[in-house]
Formats: C-alpha cells, sequence, structure tokens
C-alpha cells in the first residue's frame, strides 16, 4: 500500500494544505482561509476545515498517483489546550478523516521541527503570538497564545490594535498627527471623524493585524517605532521566560516564525534583544509537519 504524508499549517489569516508521496516529492500544495477557532471563529474554521478536507479527496479519488494511505498532522492556531483539541478532532471527524491516521498539535510545533528534531524554542508572531520550548526530554513550556484580549502579546493584532487605538484617539481629537495614521484612514477608506464605526464593524483579530503592517513600515512614524519596540520587547521576554524554566544547562536554538518576522525590520529588532543563538524560519512549517507525519506513521506501525 503506498502511503502519503500531509502538513498543515492553519494560522489565524490563511491554511496551508501539503501532501507528500513515500519519497518526499510534493504531490499536492494548496491555501484556504484560516482555521483558528480564536481568530475567525468555530464556524468559519469548520467551513475552511471542510473545504481544505474536499479539496484532499478530490485529489486522492482522481489522481493516479494518490497515496492509498494518508498519515496527517494538523498544526493549528488556537489548539491551546485539550478542549480545543477535542473540538479541532470533531471537526475533522465531521469532515470525513480517521483520527488514528490524523493527529491535531499547536501550529507552533510544525515551525520548530521544520528545523531541528532536538530541543529548541519557537517564537511565533503572526495573527497571534505564543512561544514553546521543547527540550531532550520532549516535554514543553509553552507562553502566550491565549486570546487576542488578554494575551498574544507583540502579534499582528496586538499590533494592529494599538496602532488602532492611538488612530481612534487621534479622530476623537485627544493624540497629536502622526504620519502612520492618514496610511489607517486609507487602509479603512474612510475620512477623519468616521473611523470610530469603521474599526467598531472590526470583530474578528484578522482584522486587526492586517494593520500591522502600517506600524512594521512606516519608518517616518515615531508611533510605529514604539509600538515595534514593544512588540519585540514583550516577544523577547516570552523566550527569556521560557529559557529560565528549561534550559539553563543545555544548548538550544531560537525559531523565528509568523508572518511578522517577514519584515527583516522588524525580525532584526528581535534578533538584536535575544540572548541565545537564533534564526527566522525561512521554509513553510509543512516542512516539519511532514517530519512529524512520517514519525507518527512509523510509531504506530
Amino acid at each position: 500500500m503506498t502511503r502519503g504524508y500531509l502538513a498543515v499549517d492553519g494560522g489565524g489569516s490563511s491554511t496551508e494544505f501539503f501532501l507528500v508521496n513515500d519519497n518526499g516529492h510534493e504531490l499536492l500544495r494548496f491555501f484556504v482561509g484560516s482555521t483558528s477557532i480564536k481568530s475567525v471563529g468555530a464556524e468559519t474554521a469548520c467551513a475552511n476545515i471542510f473545504a481544505g478536507v474536499r479539496q484532499l479527496f478530490a485529489f486522492l479519488e482522481e489522481a493516479d498517483a494518490a497515496p492509498a494511505e494518508v498519515w496527517g498532522v494538523w498544526g493549528l492556531s488556537g489548539c491551546d489546550s485539550a478542549a480545543d483539541q477535542a473540538e479541532y478532532e470533531a471537526m475533522l471527524t465531521a469532515a470525513g478523516l480517521d483520527l488514528v491516521y490524523h493527529r491535531v498539535v499547536n501550529d507552533s510545533l510544525l515551525a520548530l521541527r521544520a528545523v531541528t528534531e532536538g530541543s529548541g524554542i519557537v517564537l511565533i508572531s503572526g495573527t497571534g503570538s505564543i512561544c514553546v520550548g521543547v527540550d531532550n526530554s520532549g516535554q514543553t513550556v509553552r507562553l502566550g497564545g491565549w486570546g487576542y484580549q488578554v494575551s498574544d502579546l507583540g502579534s499582528g493584532a496586538w499590533i494592529g490594535s494599538q496602532l488602532l487605538r492611538e488612530a481612534l484617539l487621534f479622530d476623537d481629537g485627544c493624540r497629536e498627527d502622526d504620519p502612520a495614521f492618514s496610511l489607517v484612514y486609507q487602509q479603512v477608506g474612510c475620512e477623519r471623524g468616521e473611523l470610530g464605526p469603521a474599526v467598531a464593524r472590526m470583530t474578528h483579530a484578522d482584522q486587526w493585524a492586517s494593520f500591522a503592517r502600517i506600524a512594521l513600515e512606516c519608518e517616518q512614524s515615531p508611533l510605529c517605532d514604539k509600538i515595534a519596540g514593544q512588540a519585540a520587547e514583550y516577544l523577547v521576554g516570552y523566550v527569556s521566560a521560557v529559557t529560565s524554566r528549561m534550559f539553563k544547562d543545555q544548548p538550544f536554538m531560537v525559531v523565528l516564525a509568523g508572518g511578522l518576522f517577514k519584515s527583516k525590520t522588524f525580525a532584526q529588532r528581535v534578533l538584536n534583544l535575544l540572548d541565545a543563538p537564533a534564526q527566522v524560519l525561512c521554509v513553510s512549517p509543512v516542512l516539519g509537519g511532514i517530519a512529524m507525519a512520517k514519525h507518527e506513521a512509523e510509531r504506530c506501525f
């Protein structure tokens, strides 16, 4: 029986599906919308999971080279507890997948395993943020990622919400102008005095996170420089806390992953503050998911 391996990297803004054969050759790669229950809600996340599974099944039914058996690892943002995992697993089952062959984990593990099989810390800053450490015994410590309202510091949603907060204060006449505010109005598509109602209609984290681009790219803005600097300090604080709890006596690598680190300026801010070997993830996290899926198949059979 031919075997295939599936990795799914589900973030707060989009989800990547990647299928390879036994030899590691790519068979299928595509994207659907966010599958994070905490970014877009359970209904939308479930709909996007169903859309991805339908596309996967269509390929498996039609392609001559399709594997007869598929082992999958689903790295999903928002999978932060046993209850979250059970909710996601119920979605996969409802979509027609057999949980004997499919495992759900937090998306941070895919990014780490794309770089190393050993101990390390992965720091993700995308729509949300999370920091996870894995030691040589396989034990894990995670910080952050507990929800956009109270956690996910230094994330795209956090940065975007900070910029929007200041723009709203300017809109109300409580702040001096800043070069970034005109870009906020332009992105929202409104005039001064109209920002409040427009922002109030933004109910999902991916909407707030879309304004992080302004904060990271508007070099002439003192406000954006301050927000980006605070974000970097929060993220490095996560790494420092994980380090003190796990890696006092053993070497480790820090992996920076997520959409915010595509900004070279922001990535360098964080790298400059870190007191440990670190690198920005330059490949898709799905490669780590494929390695995990292969390991899972070998472990079970």
